[in-house]
C-alpha cells in the first residue's frame, strides 16, 4: 500500500512540473516572439498585449561652442575685476557651458600655476576669486 502511495503522489508533482514548466515555457516563448500585428501591439496569452518598439535613429546633436579656453579665461578676469567672487553659475551664465563643464573648467584654472584663481568653499558653494 505504501508503495502505491508514493508512486501516486510522485506522479501528481511530476504531472504539475510538467504542466506548469510547460506554460512558463509558452508565456516565454510568446514574449520574445516577434509581432505581426500591423499596427505593433498583439495580444498575447491571456488576453495580455504587448508592443513592438521601433527604434528610430535620432541624428547626433553637434554642440558649437562659442569661446576657447583661453576667451573664457580672459572673460573670468574682466567679471573678476568688477565682482569679489565667481560662482560656478555666474561662470554658466557667461559663457553658456553646462553646470559640470563650468565648474571642472574654474577647478582647471585654479590648479593652473600660471592663473591666479583661487577656490574658497562657503556651505555647498564654490566661491572663486583673484589671488
Amino acid at each position: 500500500m505504501k508503495d502505491i502511495a508514493f508512486i501516486r503522489k510522485a506522479a501528481i508533482v511530476l504531472i504539475a512540473a510538467l504542466t506548469l514548466g510547460g506554460e512558463a515555457q509558452a508565456i516565454r516563448r510568446h514574449v520574445y516572439r516577434a509581432s505581426l500585428h500591423p499596427y505593433g501591439i498583439g495580444v498575447g496569452l491571456r488576453g495580455v498585449g504587448h508592443v513592438t518598439i521601433v527604434n528610430r535613429y535620432t541624428p547626433a546633436v553637434k554642440t558649437v561652442q562659442r569661446f576657447n579656453q583661453k576667451d573664457r579665461w580672459n572673460m573670468v578676469v574682466a567679471y573678476l575685476k568688477s565682482h569679489p567672487v565667481l560662482t560656478v553659475k555666474d561662470y554658466m551664465k557667461i559663457t553658456g557651458l553646462s553646470k559640470k563643464t563650468a565648474e571642472a573648467e574654474l577647478d582647471a584654472f585654479t590648479v593652473d600655476r600660471g592663473k591666479r584663481l583661487v577656490v574658497r568653499i562657503d556651505g555647498k558653494k564654490k566661491l572663486y576669486s583673484l589671488g
